[in-house]
């Protein structure tokens, strides 16, 4: 499964993440991040974090779907 995907023209990526040792990260892999283009170039962009963490990447690209009204 792809890492990198787009919801209604929102650019998405699911990037690794290693959970802090304590009992709520626990189980944590992935987290969610938002592709933004800062120029006229196609190699002009840098990630933003939504905050998200997720156990599988097939969650984070499901809550993404779902909670698209928060970046549109």
């Amino acid at each position: 499964m792809g890492r990198d995907f787009i919801v209604k023209g929102i650019n998405f990526t699911v990037a690794d993440y290693r959970p802090r040792n304590n009992e709520y990260e626990r189980g944590l892999k992935y987290q969610l991040l938002i592709k933004v283009f800062d120029g006229p170039r196609e190699t002009d962009f840098y990630y933003r974090s939504t905050g998200a963490k997720f156990e599988t990447i097939k969650a984070a690209r499901a809550w993404a779907a779902d909670n698209i009204a928060r970046w549109l």
